[in-house]
C-alpha cells in the first residue's frame, strides 16, 4: 500500500509512517512537497483545515498508485478563555482512493501572546521562524517543534502529528461504522 503525504517535513513524514505500520503491513511512504497557495502561516480553523486538505488531494493525485493522502497543517485556532485567545493544533486530513475525506487533531497548546501578536500582525512570518529567533534551534520545525521547547522536552512534534495521522485515521480504521464501506 502506498500512503502519499504531502510534505517533505521529516517529522510529520516519520509521524505518519509509525501510524499507518501500526495498524497496517507492506506499507510504503512517499513524500512530495506542495505549495498550498495558502499563507506561511495558518491561522483559523478553516484555513489550517484547508492546508491539511489540500496537502492530502494533492499528494493522493501526484503520487501515482497511492492509496491514501495525507496531509498534515499546524496553525493558530481561536478558543475562547485562553490568554493569547489561540491553541496552536495540528490538523490531519486523509484521504482514500475513493474520495472519501477524514479529518484528526492534536492536542492544542497556547503559545506566548507575544509571539500570537507577531503571527497574526505579520503575514509574512511563520512560528518556526520566531522559535528559531528564541531557542537558536535551526529548523526547529524539521525537530521537536515548538511544544518540545516549550514543554521542556516532554512532548515534541512528532508526538502531535502521530495524534492527528491517528485520529484521522480512525473511520478508514472503522469502515462499518463509518458507512465507509
Amino acid at each position: 500500500m502506498i500512503v502519499a503525504v504531502g510534505s517533505k517535513n521529516p517529522v510529520k513524514v516519520k509521524a505518519v509512517e509509525k501510524v499507518f505500520k501500526r495498524f497496517y503491513k507492506d506499507i510504503v511512504i512517499r513524500s512530495i512537497s506542495i505549495d498550498t497557495g495558502l499563507p506561511r502561516q495558518p491561522i483559523g480553523l478553516e484555513i489550517v483545515a484547508k492546508g491539511a486538505y489540500l496537502r492530502s488531494i494533492s499528494a493522493l493525485e501526484k503520487i501515482t498508485g497511492s492509496s491514501y493522502g495525507v496531509g498534515i497543517e499546524a496553525g493558530l485556532i481561536k478558543y475562547p478563555y485562553s490568554s493569547s485567545k489561540y491553541l496552536n493544533i495540528q490538523l490531519c486530513v486523509i484521504t482514500d482512493n475513493k474520495g472519501y475525506s477524514t479529518i484528526g487533531s492534536s492536542a492544542g497548546f497556547e503559545l506566548p501572546k507575544k509571539i500570537v501578536d507577531k503571527l497574526i500582525n505579520n503575514r509574512e512570518i511563520e512560528l518556526e521562524d520566531l522559535m528559531e529567533k528564541i531557542t537558536g534551534i535551526i529548523n526547529i520545525g524539521k525537530k521537536g517543534g515548538a511544544i518540545q521547547y516549550l514543554s521542556k522536552n516532554f512532548l515534541t512534534r512528532e508526538d502531535l502529528s502521530i495524534q492527528a495521522v491517528t485520529t484521522a485515521l480512525i473511520p478508514h480504521l472503522n469502515k462499518e461504522l463509518y458507512e465507509m464501506t
